[in-house]
């Protein structure tokens, strides 16, 4: 588990990295070790938020306090629990609470910690995985669940959605294979058409259906690869 700390009070970050430390220690055979990153200001946070899976937060100094800054997250594509620290800000008592927020009260106690991430566990275990595609200066993240497609279209790809939209990203289909090979969902239809296995509705010698009527001419060795990795399908 990544796990991100951010207050900008050096006493409590210290006492936290601390707790959040004999933490790891204690599940090291369990869950795991627990990487921690700190950091003392909210734009060093915020260079690339979408690798952490729990998030510790407190910040009363600047211009942007704690519940700020989970809202910065949510509104950049962050999904993953969020603990707000209250200290000299109740951030409980504030209007406008994101969602998958806990609120944890200063001094920090080791079962503070350990409730948290008991918590964040569960919530990213049910949550979505999502992955990070970069068109241009714009950064989408995206559910391999909803992706029907993708297409290679000259030096670019185009991944379709289950809503019907596109996105177009630098890069061959190949590059997004290996991006969500984990999930085991896709497979190469033809060389340059990478489909979603949960929407193959069937395929013949000549031609693969998906399940949103989009049809794909097939050649001999295309139909032979779909026959071998998912003869269910086969019509």
């Amino acid at each position: 588990m990544h796990i991100a700390l951010c207050d900008d009070n050096i006493a409590d970050r210290k006492q936290a990295e601390r707790l959040i430390g004999r933490e790891s220690d204690a599940r090291i055979h369990t869950t795991g070790v627990l990487y921690l990153d700190s950091f003392g200001h909210h734009d060093a946070l915020m260079t690339a938020p979408m690798q952490y899976d729990l998030f510790f937060l407190d910040m009363t100094q600047g211009s942007v306090h704690g519940l700020d800054l989970a809202h910065m997250l949510r509104e950049a594509g962050v999904t993953a629990p969020i603990a707000l620290c209250s200290s000299r800000l109740d951030y409980q008592a504030m209007d406008r609470q994101p969602d998958r927020v806990f609120h944890i009260t200063k001094p920090l106690k080791q079962e503070d910690i350990s409730g948290c991430i008991d918590r964040a566990l569960s919530v990213r275990s049910a949550l979505e995985k999502r992955y990070e595609i970069r068109c241009g200066r714009k950064t989408h993240y995206i559910a391999a669940d909803r992706v029907i497609s993708v297409t290679r279209k000259g030096h670019l790809s185009v991944i379709r959605f289950l809503d019907g939209t596109e996105l177009e990203m630098p890069g061959t289909p190949e590059d997004f294979y290996h991006l969500t090979e984990s999930t085991q969902k896709f497979i190469f239809a033809r060389k340059d058409t990478l489909v979603n296995l949960d929407y193959i509705a069937g395929f013949t010698m000549r031609r693969l259906t998906l399940s949103t009527g989009q049809t794909l001419p097939l050649n001999l060795s295309d139909w032979m690869f779909l026959r071998r990795h998912c003869p269910d399908r086969q019509a």
